[in-house]
């Protein structure tokens, strides 16, 4: 893959499987989620000179969504996996300077697919296709939850808070859903 800036190419790297998407945090450091022929994912942090930082390795989850802390230390995943026929959400917060265990997880067992993450002041906001979720970015403590009865279009997270666009299955009507950064409809 290659790294651009607005007017060059900035490096390129192989990578050993196909790249599946990625994430890119303020400071440049990419987030390159690739699959595996030992592995269902592996995420590997390049800076943003393309030297690699961090590589995760993952056998029974698929990773959904990637983002940074917004101090480029911690990198934050969400994946899914199956349990007893179940869908099940894994969100981790990684140390990227560290190659020990996670700093904290939280699993969550539902019908519910991640679709984007992202920090939110102090918290950490998840887009599923029909919930939105907030946990502390220190602790992984589940702060709100706010479940929808539809299907989500479209989400924008950001540090004052996070936008949902869905299909309500009631009404079969487009809805925006407004939400702070505490996870609070507004």
């Amino acid at each position: 893959f290659s790294f651009y800036s607005k007017t060059s190419k900035i490096y390129e790297q192989q990578t050993e499987g196909r790249i599946l998407f990625g994430a890119v945090s303020d400071d440049d450091m990419a987030a390159v989620v690739t699959d595996s022929t030992k592995y269902t994912n592996v995420v590997t942090v390049y800076d943003d000179s393309g030297n690699w930082r961090y590589k995760r390795k993952f056998i029974d989850e698929n990773v959904m969504c990637v983002d940074f802390s917004d101090d480029q230390r911690y990198i934050y995943i969400a994946a899914i996996g199956t349990l007893n026929g179940s869908i099940y959400t894994t969100v981790y917060k990684f140390d990227i300077n560290s190659t020990g265990d996670e700093v904290w997880q939280k699993t969550v067992i539902s019908n519910s697919i991640p679709c984007s993450i992202s920090t939110m002041g102090d918290n950490l906001g998840i887009a599923f296709d029909n919930r939105f979720m907030t946990l502390s970015q220190s602790t992984g403590e589940e702060l709100a939850t706010l479940d929808f009865s539809g299907t989500l279009l479209s989400a924008q997270i950001n540090f004052s808070g996070a936008s949902m666009l869905y299909t309500d299955k009631s009404s079969n009507r487009t809805q925006l859903a407004l939400i702070n950064n505490k996870g609070e409809l507004l």
